[in-house]
């Protein structure tokens, strides 16, 4: 009984004190709890934007495409779409000794992506002759 009355007469005397305690023990829930909720919809949205993307569940590499090919893996009852795309890896001269690692991807009909698709951000969807698009990411 004597250890509660002392704790009850401190919180009585150090009235400031107490307030300051409740209000960072409040702040410190509340950052957490947008922290955490911030977290759930990011990782919510994340997936669904890839999933929009049809993202392929198996990749192919062969040095050359024959005519007919994607036709027929598309025919095939357990693929739903199939695309050639020609990828090849380069090295970009940034300057002073730097180079930057680029993966280039060439499309033959932009209007009919069925896999792995994007959506541009801003310029020119359909790249001319000499034109070239880069993702997003690739810039940082």
């Amino acid at each position: 009984m004597t250890k509660w009355r002392k704790a009850w007469r401190d919180l009585a005397l150090k009235k400031g004190r107490m307030a300051l305690v409740v209000l960072a023990i409040a702040i410190g829930v509340a950052a957490a709890g947008s922290v955490l909720g911030s977290y759930s919809i990011i990782d919510r949205e994340v997936d669904r934007n890839y999933d929009s993307t049809n993202p392929a569940s198996a990749i192919l590499s062969v040095s050359t495409v024959r005519p007919g090919l994607v036709d027929e893996i598309e025919s095939r009852p357990e693929v739903a779409a199939a695309a050639a795309r020609r990828e090849v890896g380069v090295r970009l001269d940034a300057g002073r000794d730097e180079w930057i690692d680029l993966r280039l991807v060439a499309i033959e009909d932009y209007s009919a992506i069925a896999v792995r698709t994007f959506l541009p951000e801003e310029g020119s969807w359909d790249p001319g002759p000499g034109e070239v698009l880069f993702e997003r990411s690739s810039l940082l």
